[in-house]
């Protein structure tokens, strides 16, 4: 790809490659925020870990989120989409002129119509067909055959199983807990209500009258004796209730496990070092790892082709090229925080071993240490970087020369 690039371009380094596309991704990411998709994007989260399935639909430089209510899905057994229907509720003036055309007469104006879009596969295209109500909208423009890459319509899964039609959410994986803590907050609740209540027994031939108890304010002196009544009240559910909420803490420690809350997996102490937590949460970010996986697949890639094609800052720059995005997962990968880190820990490795005593440092090899560290915090090699500085000198040969 470098070769391909540096044809074109006989100066560019790939420094410059590096910053361009820095700059280019961030363009695109600004063009996210245009367009308001971040709330978006948040919706078809919370779709896919309660229910596992959510469709996305990219249209006229707009995002929207639809539920599992408005829309069916069929796929192959390796998991691709062979139909797609979507079906929304409009009202017949919210259309546009060729499509009243096409149900002019069937209801009022004020009804509400349903509204149909079906999406199949022929092996090499996606055909859309639209309908109001039962009429087909027989426009040109409505028609659409679209590849893979410019499908408007995606359908995404938590997690999809082999030979489904549609996906499992993470709240399903984790239903018994859920069941679970429901039951016993519901416990717990009526418990804490049933000890807050308490009630007076009278003795029916006792000298005490209940009314003038009732009737009568703090400190008023009434006739009778105290053994006439009785205080009973639901203060032995105490400890039924701190036995329940016991039980409840476990559910939601293991819930906040399963969501990644960084709370539930902190040791309860007072001395928690930083070291501590980040192995706890990288072994808990381990677990969603396949999760993450699949989610750059079925959403960062299509969203990344749908940007590079609509954007103004893509405008079709790299139509005609080889040129892919590349999605990549993972706690360092997700952002270039971790590369960054690296760099950093490489050159403090660097000043660890040019700080030696000179009488230790004079019998050190210093490249082959260099080449080491650097592979050890996964960066390119000397040698490498050697390799990069000769194409830089032959990519500038015709400059020097002119």
């Amino acid at each position: 790809l470098l070769a391909e690039i540096q044809q074109a371009y006989p100066d560019i380094t790939e420094s410059k490659i590096a910053e361009e596309s820095s700059i280019y991704e961030k363009e695109l990411m600004s063009y996210l925020d245009e367009i308001q998709a971040r709330p978006k994007l948040y919706d078809l989260f919370t779709h896919l870990i309660v229910t596992g399935n959510v469709c996305r639909l990219m249209e006229d430089k707009q995002m929207r989120i639809l539920g599992i209510k408005d829309f069916v899905v069929r796929r192959a057994n390796n998991g691709r989409v062979l139909e797609v229907i979507l079906k929304e509720k409009v009202f017949y003036d919210d259309l546009p002129n060729y499509a009243k055309e096409a149900c002019r007469g069937k209801k009022e104006d004020d009804d509400e119509l349903e509204y149909f879009r079906w999406f199949t596969w022929d092996g090499k295209y996606y055909n859309e067909r639209q309908f109001i109500e039962d009429v087909e909208i027989n426009n040109s423009k409505h028609k659409g055959r679209y590849t893979p890459e410019d499908m408007p319509v995606s359908i995404h899964t938590w997690r999809l199983p082999d030979k489904a039609h549609y996906g499992i959410g993470h709240v399903e994986d984790n239903i018994g807990d859920f069941n679970g803590l429901s039951d016993l907050t519901e416990a717990e609740v009526n418990g804490a209500i049933l000890a807050s209540e308490f009630r007076w027994l009278a003795n029916p031939g006792g000298a005490t009258s209940p009314a003038d108890i009732q009737a009568s304010q703090n400190g008023d002196v009434l006739p009778g004796r105290g053994e006439d009544l009785e205080l009973v009240s639901a203060g032995a559910v105490a400890n039924a209730i701190s036995v329940v909420s016991q039980s409840a803490d476990k559910f939601v420690r293991r819930l906040g496990s399963a969501f990644l809350l960084t709370s539930s997996i902190q040791r309860d102490a007072e001395r928690v070092t930083a070291e501590e937590i980040r192995v706890l949460a990288n072994e808990l970010e381990t677990n969603l790892g396949g999760v993450y996986s699949r989610l750059a697949n079925d959403i960062q890639l299509p969203l990344a082709y749908w940007l590079m094609k609509n954007s103004e800052a893509g405008n079709g720059v790299f139509d005609g090229t080889t040129i892919k995005p590349v999605i990549v997962t993972g706690l360092d990968a997700l952002s270039r925080n971790g590369d960054l880190e690296n760099v950093r820990l490489f050159l403090a490795d660097v000043t660890t071993v040019t700080a030696l005593p000179e009488e230790v440092s004079q019998y050190l090899k210093l490249e082959p240490i260099f080449q080491a560290l650097a592979a050890g915090r996964g960066l390119p090699s000397s040698t490498g970087n050697r390799r990069g500085v000769q194409r830089d000198r032959i990519a500038r040969q015709p400059e020097r020369l002119g």
